[in-house]
């Protein structure tokens, strides 16, 4: 290159236009392609004629393109030239030649050069090929950068990911997530198929295979690695169908969920365990009740067994003196016989269903009044022993409800007990009473039946008023209560759509309302 060209070329950037280095050893071919291309808007910023001063300057300028001469003086020649500037910088390269023989074209096709025009160089298409070229480049550059960020991510990345080859499900490339994971190193997970790692039938695993590969869908699932170790690790699985190196393979990204799924295990065995102890704990309640009514029934039975005894008492005395027993007389005592023990029965009868029946979600139209008469009757003579007045104020016409009988005379008869248990714990001797109440009501516009248990008790003090419905919380001794009670009778009332309140004032009495929904 003489110096009249350097200094008009000057080696120097422009403010526009791509910067392209010629590389070309006849002087006038150089300068005009030199003309040529400012003339077309781009930037010129070396013109030299070997291939060595073509990789130097290439590697001090960074140009956008080289146009390469192929045949070149000195010992490096322009196909070396281009393979080493591409290998070493990157730069796109268009070969310039006046042959286009077979061996010429196969050597420059080794470099993989971006364009290959034969002299005389047209301008159009000159132009048409640097445009092509640069383009080119520039989505090689993109996809290279992203193939990059891509590794990059996919080598930190936590998660197990690797490709599989979707014909022969062979293992094509692991990280090293996937390599600690599985327990490979990775020249052995490569040398694996998929039918190696997952701990499924060969069936499956085709099936599933086949519907990715032919329907395209991703596959989210989970399931099981085999180790290397033999072990086996709880797995959650993406799986879907991407382009690598011109083909479609298998990516599949894996998070170990075995500490996750030992959690769910030990969670649930606790929620089993649980629920049994709520079983447990409701059971105890449910005895507790039935204690209530066994207390009930020995004084109802009380009352019918004497009379009983006096009246079979009576007759035998009769019959011993020889009385002469008037026939309707004789009769009416052994009638009044039959109904008291018909009236025992009809206790120990209603016990027995109480105590099968309660609890069970089977359900039916039921009347409130009849099952707060039954309740009221079980513990109408205990709230007389113990000096307590039991009212009723029944509402009429009320709509039936849909529930378990049992179960809901369960509500009744804890809401009575602990009206009764806060009425004797009330200082003073003024009356106690209970009084159970039921009316139609209205509930965010559903008709329904109300039932209120109110007593002059000892009230429930307003720091404690919100714990009342806590499993276990209680005022009373040990051996009056679980603590149960209120929180049984809540669920049974929300379990058939209703729900439950406490309105109460410490020293001045309680009122506990049940709303159930109507339904037949």
């Amino acid at each position: 290159m003489d110096e009249r060209q350097n200094a008009h070329t000057g080696d120097r950037p422009m403010a526009h236009g791509q910067r392209i280095i010629v590389v070309e050893d006849m002087a006038v071919v150089a300068t005009d392609i030199e003309y040529t291309l400012i003339g077309l808007g781009y930037d010129v910023v070396s013109v030299v004629s070997t291939g060595e001063e073509a990789m130097q300057r290439a590697e001090e300028l960074h140009p956008d393109l080289v146009l390469m001469d192929i045949n070149l003086a000195g010992e490096v020649d322009g196909v070396e030239a281009a393979e080493w500037i591409r290998d070493h910088l990157q730069i796109p390269v268009i070969f310039l030649t006046a042959y286009s023989d077979e061996a010429t074209l196969q050597r420059a096709k080794i470099t993989e050069p971006y364009g290959y025009i034969v002299k005389p160089i047209n301008k159009r298409e000159l132009q048409a090929n640097i445009e092509i070229a640069l383009y080119r480049n520039q989505l090689t550059m993109a996809l290279k950068e992203s193939e990059e960020r891509y590794a990059a991510v996919v080598q930190q990345s936590a998660e197990c990911i690797f490709l599989v080859d979707v014909d022969g499900r062979r293992i094509i490339e692991a990280n090293p997530a996937a390599q600690k994971l599985l327990g490979y190193a990775a020249e052995e997970i490569e040398a694996l198929t998929l039918y190696d790692i997952v701990a499924r039938d060969r069936e499956v695993v085709d099936r599933q295979i086949q519907e990715i590969d032919q329907q395209g869908r991703k596959l989210i699932e989970e399931g099981r690695y085999r180790r290397r170790d033999g072990g086996l690790i709880e797995v959650e699985v993406s799986v879907s169908k991407i382009s690598y190196g011109g083909s479609q393979v298998l990516c599949v990204v894996s998070r170990n969920i075995s500490e996750r799924k030992r959690a769910e295990t030990a969670l649930r065995l606790a929620e089993e365990e649980l629920e049994q102890q709520r079983s447990l704990s409701m059971r105890s309640d449910r005895l507790r009740s039935l204690g209530e009514m066994a207390a009930g029934i020995a004084h109802e039975l009380s009352q019918p067994l004497v009379g009983v005894r006096g009246l079979a008492e009576h007759l035998l005395l009769g019959i011993e003196r020889g009385w002469e027993l008037d026939e309707k007389k004789l009769e009416e005592r052994l009638t009044q016989i039959v109904e008291q023990a018909d009236r025992m029965v009809h206790i120990i009868n209603h016990v027995r269903m109480f105590s099968r029946e309660a609890g069970r979600s089977d359900r039916s139209p039921v009347q409130v009044n009849d099952v707060v008469m039954a309740g009221t009757e079980l513990l109408g003579a205990q709230f007389s022993a113990h000096g307590i007045e039991l009212n009723c104020a029944l509402g009429e016409d009320l709509p039936p409800v849909l529930a378990n009988p049992f179960s809901l005379e369960e509500v009744i008869l804890n809401l009575l007990s602990n009206g009764r248990d806060a009425v004797e714990e009330r200082p003073g001797d003024r009356g106690g009473w209970v009084q159970v109440r039921t009316v139609p009501a209205t509930a965010d516009g559903s008709e329904g039946v109300r039932i209120e248990v109110e007593d002059n008790g000892t009230g429930i003090a307003a720091e404690i008023a919100e714990q009342i419905f806590d499993p276990f919380f209680t005022t009373k001794g040990p051996d009056r209560g679980t603590g149960l009670g209120l929180t049984v009778s809540r669920s049974l009332v929300e379990q058939l759509g209703g729900c439950i309140e406490v309105l109460s004032t410490s020293d001045t009495g309680t009122t506990v309302a049940a709303w159930l929904p109507a339904g037949v």
